[in-house]
């Protein structure tokens, strides 16, 4: 069974193995391979898969058809192999210069972005696109998702977030590891830590201690997530949250601190879920 192609771009002298070739024949390889279709290419219409942004809005519908398949082993594989590579050959071919994306296989992007290796390797992160730079995103894993959790996965939504890019303001003023004070509905100040970020989120912890003036000091030490039954109240351990959203509650940094691994934990049931989405999929 012709699954993937194995047509690679050779290697530069000092660069990374990209796999834009093999995803070029698979992105066509979900639209029509007679010798061995693509899981559900009955019910495409081929003509509203034109490569455009535009066409993810079909490619939504049809993910949404695909759901009530219940896919599994090697058709699952095959679908969101060849799925996700049209999604990511739609970012490809609009994100606008000098910004490109190629593809590389995990092994590569490890090598490229050490952290990604807490992802682990499956079904969502056996390719990812790479934008030369320090930022990856995973087509093939949005499309398991959307098997998985259905609209509020968009495949279209999440290609136009990733063409756009985020604004320079956005990626220059928020800080890992980030101590930032946030006004509350209240009018007092809570505290709130950034553990990571990835190309659509920031990760965040947010403490349970309140100060009825903006801290422009505090001692980590004494942060604390609390409790149900704390007096003070109670943080939350980890949550994601658009970046847009946490910059529109104009918070103000008070000073960087490291990030302990004990304050992953969160983050790190969020990638395993990422990770087993994509087997189900940035």
């Amino acid at each position: 069974m012709a699954i993937w192609p194995f047509r690679s771009k050779a290697r530069q002298p000092s660069g990374p193995k990209f796999e834009d070739d093999a995803f070029v024949d698979l992105a066509r390889m979900f639209l029509r391979f007679p010798q061995d279709p693509t899981p559900g290419n009955e019910l495409l219409d081929a003509s509203r898969f034109d490569l455009s942004v535009e066409s993810l809005g079909a490619m939504d519908e049809h993910l949404e058809r695909m759901r009530l398949r219940d896919l599994e082993g090697q058709d699952l594989l095959k679908f969101v192999l060849r799925g996700g590579a049209y999604v990511g050959e739609v970012i490809r071919r609009h994100t606008p210069m000098p910004r490109q994306w190629h593809w590389v296989d995990y092994d590569q992007a490890v090598a490229l972005g050490p952290n990604l290796a807490g992802l682990g390797k499956g079904l969502g992160t056996i390719a990812v696109l790479w934008d030369g730079t320090d930022r990856f995103t995973f087509p093939l894993a949005k499309v398991g998702k959307y098997l998985q959790n259905g609209p509020e996965d968009s495949v279209q939504f999440y290609a136009q977030v990733i063409i756009a890019g985020p604004p320079p303001s956005e990626v220059e003023s928020i800080q890992v590891g980030g101590l930032y004070a946030t006004r509350a509905d209240d009018g007092s100040w809570r505290v709130t830590k950034v553990l990571a970020m990835d190309e659509f989120a920031v990760h965040l912890r947010s403490y349970a201690n309140k100060f009825a003036q903006q801290p422009t000091e505090v001692d980590p030490a004494k942060l604390t997530i609390g409790g149900l039954n704390d007096p003070a109240g109670f943080g939350v351990g980890h949550f994601p949250m658009a970046k847009q959203g946490f910059l529109a509650g104009n918070p103000m940094l008070i000073k960087v601190v490291p990030v302990a691994e004990d304050e992953l934990e969160g983050y790190r049931i969020y990638l395993e879920a990422m990770r087993d989405g994509g087997t189900a999929t940035t």
